[in-house]
C-alpha cells in the first residue's frame, strides 16, 4: 500500500510538472496547455493567466478574456461627460448626477450583451429602469429584468431581447446616481490560435488541404498592403470547438476603390451551411464587421468581399479575424471549458460559473419562478411592503403601493402627507368627528378629541341628548326647547324656550308672547298681558270675577298640557264642592226634591282612581241603585305617563 502511494505521488508530481512546463513553455503573452490563450493584464500574467493587477484596456472579467464594447455616456439633462468615470476600473470613483438618467451610446451595435455595473448600495437596484433603443431608434424592454447575479456590490444582467440590435441604453432610478463603473461585455475572441485557409475560388464547408495563414488569428492586427504573397478570394476559419458566435471583426488589406459587399456563410458542427449573411453595399474598407442574432453554433464560417460594379471577388490578405462568442448554456470560463453547477437553472455567471443568486420579485433563486407573498418585495422577497401602502401591499419588484396609500396622497410613491382633516386610503376620508379637524392620518383616529362624540379616539357614539361639543362634555343652554342642541355646536336644533331667534336663542320674548320661538301669546286673563316667557304663567295678579282673586295661572299651550289640566281639574272640583253644599241646603229645606235630583248621578263607594294596587285594569264590585239605571265596571288604571287624572 505505501508503494503504491508512493507511485501515485510520484505520478503526480511528474504530470504537475509537465504541465507547468508546458506553461512556463509558452512565449510571452500567452498561457494555457496549449499556449492557446493571449494574455490581457496590463502586466506579464501567470502561467495559468491570472493578472497581478488590471487588464488590458477595452479586456475584462475572468483571466480579462471578455471584450469590452466602446461607448460614451453623458447625463441627459446636463450633458456631462461621464465615460471616463465609467470606464476607469476604479470603484472608488461614483458618479455623482443627482436624479438625472445617463444616455449609453455604444459605438458598434450589440447583440444579447451582459451588463456589468458597481454600485455603492445594492439594495437600490429594485428601481432600476434601463430602456433599450437599437440604431432605428426603437425601444424595448428587458425580458430578463427580475434575474441578477450579485456578488459583493457587483452586479451582472444578461440582456435577452430576441431579434434587437442594441445601440443606446438609458439608466435611470436612485442606483444609477451611485454609479461606481459600467461595463458592457461583447464576449470572447474565440478565433484565438484558431485554422485560417484560403482559397482563389469558392469554399464548401471545411477544407483543411488548403493553405494556411496563422498570423490571421494571433492577434496582431497588422497587414502590408503590398504582401500578394498570401491572399485568396474566399477565407475559412475553423474552430476546434462549435460557439454561438455574436460578432465577427474581420480586417483586410483591401485597397481603396468601387463600392463592395462582402459575405459570410457559416456551417455547424455537422459541416451543413445554416446561414449566410450579405452585408449592404458600403465604401471600401480594411474593416468588415457583422454582429448576429443566429443562435446556431458555428463550427466553420468563411468570408469573401465583393465588388458592387463588377459583382467579382476581391482577391485580399486577411490580417485578423475575430469572432466574439457567449460561451453556450451550460458553461463559462475561458473558451468555455468549465461547465455550470447543476443547480444553475439556466446559463451561469460568464466569468466564473456563478448560478442566479438574486431573484427581484421571486423568492427561489436560482430559478426565479415563485413570485413573492403578499407584502413582500425585493430581491428574493426579503423586504416587507411600507406601511405607507394601503393593506401593506406593493409591487413585487420595485416595492411601489400598488393598491393605493395609507395616509399619504400621492400613490404609488406614496411620500406626501395627508393635509390636515384627512386621513387614509389616498387621503379621501375626513376628519369631520375631531377637534380642529386633526387625527391621524392612517388610522383616523381623532388627536385632540371628538366633537359631538364621546368615545375617543374612535368618536363614533353621538352624543346624548342634552349634550355637546369635545367629548360631550358640555350640557346643552336651557334657552333651548326640550333642552335639545346640535351635538357638535351647541345651537338650538329644535327652536328656543322662550327666546326668538332660533337658533342663538338669545333675544327674550316681547311682553305678551312666551313658548317656542315666542310663538304663543299670554292669555287675556293676565294683568297688563305679561307673563313667564318660557310657562306662560301670568306674572302679575288675575282679572278674577270680584277682580281680586290671587291666580298664578297658566295659559293653555302644547308645552304645559298636564298642568292646565290639573288646574282645571282642581277648579271642577270646587264646583262639585260648592254643588254639594248648596244640594244640602237645599235638602233641608225641600227635603226629597234635593234627593232624588242627587240620586240621579249616583257616585261609587270607592272611585276608580283611587285603588291602584292591581296593574292594568282593577274590578270594582257593581254597584247598582235601586231603579238599576247604572253600573260602574273594570275601568282602566292611568299609566305613569298619564297625569290627567284627579
Amino acid at each position: 500500500m505505501y508503494n503504491c502511494l508512493l507511485v501515485c505521488i510520484a505520478v503526480s508530481s511528474a504530470v504537475l510538472d509537465s504541465y507547468q512546463q508546458a506553461a512556463q513553455a509558452c512565449e510571452d503573452g500567452w498561457f494555457g496547455p496549449e499556449c492557446q490563450y493571449k494574455c490581457r493584464c496590463q502586466q506579464a500574467c501567470s502561467p495559468e493567466g491570472e493578472c497581478a493587477g488590471q487588464c488590458d484596456v477595452g479586456w475584462f472579467g475572468y483571466k480579462c478574456q471578455y471584450n469590452l464594447v466602446k461607448y460614451t455616456a453623458i447625463t441627459r439633462q446636463s450633458q456631462d461627460d461621464l465615460t471616463l468615470a465609467l470606464n476607469d476600473n476604479n470603484e472608488n470613483t461614483c458618479v455623482a448626477i443627482g436624479d438625472q438618467a445617463i444616455v449609453i451610446n455604444l459605438l458598434i451595435n450589440s447583440y444579447n450583451p451582459w451588463i456589468r455595473l458597481h454600485t455603492q448600495d445594492i439594495d437600490l437596484l429594485y428601481n432600476l429602469k434601463i430602456t433599450f433603443i437599437d440604431k432605428d431608434n426603437q425601444s424595448a424592454v428587458l425580458t430578463s429584468k427580475e434575474r441578477y447575479i450579485i456578488k459583493d456590490n457587483i452586479v451582472d444582467m444578461h440582456i435577452s431581447i430576441q431579434q434587437f440590435f442594441l445601440r443606446r441604453m438609458i439608466l435611470e432610478g436612485e442606483a444609477v446616481q451611485r454609479l461606481c463603473s459600467l461595463w458592457i461585455i461583447k464576449g470572447q475572441n474565440v478565433a484565438t490560435k484558431q485554422s485560417v485557409y484560403y482559397s482563389t475560388s469558392d469554399i464548401v464547408g471545411i477544407d483543411t488541404s488548403l493553405p494556411q495563414s496563422p498570423q490571421a488569428t494571433d492577434e496582431i492586427n497588422t497587414c502590408n498592403r503590398n504582401d500578394n504573397g498570401v491572399v485568396g478570394a474566399t477565407w475559412q476559419l475553423v474552430l476546434k470547438t462549435p460557439f454561438v458566435i455574436k460578432q465577427l471583426d474581420i480586417n483586410v488589406n483591401d485597397s481603396f476603390g468601387d463600392s463592395r459587399y462582402f459575405i459570410v456563410k457559416r456551417f455547424d458542427n455537422f459541416n451543413d451551411l445554416h446561414s449566410v449573411y450579405t452585408s449592404t453595399i458600403q465604401p471600401s474598407n480594411n474593416y468588415y464587421g457583422v454582429v448576429y442574432s443566429y443562435t446556431t453554433p458555428t463550427k466553420v464560417l468563411t468570408f469573401s468581399v465583393t465588388e458592387s460594379r463588377t459583382n467579382k471577388s476581391l482577391t485580399l490578405l486577411l490580417c485578423e479575424v475575430y469572432a466574439y462568442a457567449d460561451c453556450y448554456e451550460g458553461t463559462w470560463g475561458v473558451q468555455c471549458q468549465n461547465p455550470c453547477n447543476k443547480s444553475c437553472s439556466d446559463t451561469c455567471r460568464f466569468d466564473d460559473g456563478l448560478c442566479n443568486d438574486g431573484c427581484f420579485g421571486y423568492s427561489d433563486p436560482p430559478r426565479c419562478l415563485k413570485a413573492c407573498e403578499a407584502g413582500t418585495w425585493g430581491l428574493n422577497c426579503a423586504k416587507k411592503c411600507s406601511s405607507k401602502c394601503f393593506n401593506s401591499s406593493c409591487d413585487r419588484i420595485t416595492g411601489v403601493c400598488d393598491k393605493g396609500c395609507h395616509g399619504y396622497s400621492n400613490p404609488p410613491n406614496c411620500t406626501l402627507d395627508c393635509q390636515t382633516g384627512f386621513w387614509g386610503l389616498n387621503c379621501t376620508n375626513t376628519c369631520n368627528r375631531c377637534v380642529d379637524s386633526s387625527c391621524n392620518s392612517q388610522t383616523g383616529w381623532c388627536n385632540k378629541g371628538c366633537l359631538g362624540s364621546n368615545d375617543p379616539s374612535y368618536c363614533m357614539t353621538s352624543c346624548g341628548p342634552g349634550t355637546w361639543g369635545i367629548n360631550c362634555t358640555k350640557t346643552c343652554n336651557d334657552h333651548c326647547f326640550n333642552s335639545s342642541c346640535d351635538r357638535v355646536t351647541g345651537v338650538c336644533d329644535k327652536g328656543c324656550l322662550g327666546y326668538s331667534d332660533h337658533p342663538d336663542c338669545t333675544i327674550a320674548c316681547t311682553a305678551g308672547s312666551w313658548g317656542l320661538n315666542c310663538t304663543n301669546k299670554c292669555s287675556d286673563s293676565c294683568v297688563e298681558l305679561p307673563c313667564d316667557s318660557k310657562t306662560g304663567f301670568c306674572d302679575r295678579v288675575c282679572n278674577g270675577s270680584d277682580g281680586s282673586s290671587n291666580c298664578n295661572l297658566k295659559i293653555k299651550n302644547s308645552e304645559s298640557v298636564s298642568q292646565q289640566t290639573i288646574i282645571a281639574s282642581a277648579i271642577s272640583a270646587s264646583a262639585v264642592l260648592i254643588a254639594i253644599i248648596i244640594c244640602i241646603i237645599v235638602l233641608k229645606v225641600r227635603g226629597a226634591l234635593c234627593f232624588r235630583k242627587v240620586s240621579r248621578t249616583p257616585e261609587p263607594t270607592v272611585r276608580p282612581e283611587e285603588n291602584f294596587d292591581n296593574a292594568g285594569y282593577i274590578d270594582i264590585d257593581e254597584y247598582r241603585l235601586a231603579n238599576g239605571s247604572h253600573i260602574y265596571d273594570k275601568l282602566a288604571k292611568p299609566t305613569f305617563k298619564d297625569f290627567s287624572y284627579g
